[in-house]
């Protein structure tokens, strides 16, 4: 269920207060605000790992070659 959550997170309706209280009947303010917090913190981990996994890369195109058979090089 907390995999879903994270999807959501990156959804054009991510989860707030108001859909864990009224939508999940999590009535508990901590609990929500437990919630809310581990949510933000794994995807501020999730959006870092995948920032860094991509910086470096630079993406070159073979350009001599026929449209056919152009390659893609990852350096």
């Amino acid at each position: 269920l907390f995999e879903y959550f994270i999807l959501q997170m990156f959804s054009s309706i991510p989860i707030d207060d108001y859909i864990l209280k009224e939508e999940l009947g999590i009535e508990n303010d901590k609990d929500r605000d437990v919630i809310l917090l581990r949510l933000n913190k794994d995807i501020k981990h999730i959006t870092i790992k995948i920032e860094n996994q991509f910086k470096d890369k630079v993406y070159e195109f073979d350009t001599e070659r026929t449209e056919k058979n152009s390659e893609c090089i990852i350096v």
